[in-house]
């Protein structure tokens, strides 16, 4: 057990290495147009794959997290109901602790999601379930 805390130790440091490297690799490359573009696709796809995995697994704040990501993006494709809605969304979910304690203890609990089978990493959002008829009793 002492030898994987060792290892994860060691991850975590090389971790951050890691990120200082790509910082100073983005840094050196920032005025190249295509690094942009690829750099920007790259985060993109980050986004929603952190988002994808909060919804398949369940995780309320990756879920927050990775929404509150995608908020920039609206604004710059100019997704104007999209900005607009989904800033009233997580100011209303952030309160959500608050407003409705034991709402927010269920999502934390996963519950903000159903699953489709027994099986792990196969929850889908609960609204589409309805309209789309995607519940297991169907």
């Amino acid at each position: 057990m002492e030898a994987a805390s060792a290892c994860y130790e060691e991850l975590v440091l090389k971790v951050g290495e890691i990120q200082d490297l790509l910082v100073q690799f983005d840094k050196a490359n920032e005025d190249k147009p295509t690094f942009t573009f690829w750099r920007q696709y790259m985060d993109l796809v980050s986004i929603l794959l952190a988002f994808t995995r909060a919804l398949r697994c369940g995780d309320w704040n990756l879920y927050m997290s990775a929404f509150k990501s995608m908020m920039p993006w609206f604004a710059a494709y100019d997704h104007t109901h999209y900005t607009r809605w989904a800033a009233v969304f997580i100011a209303d979910m952030e309160q959500l602790a608050q407003t409705a304690p034991e709402v927010y203890q269920g999502f934390l609990d996963g519950d903000f999601v159903a699953k489709e089978t027994k099986h792990s990493f196969n929850e889908c959002l609960l609204c589409p379930i309805g309209f789309l008829g995607l519940s297991s009793s169907s």
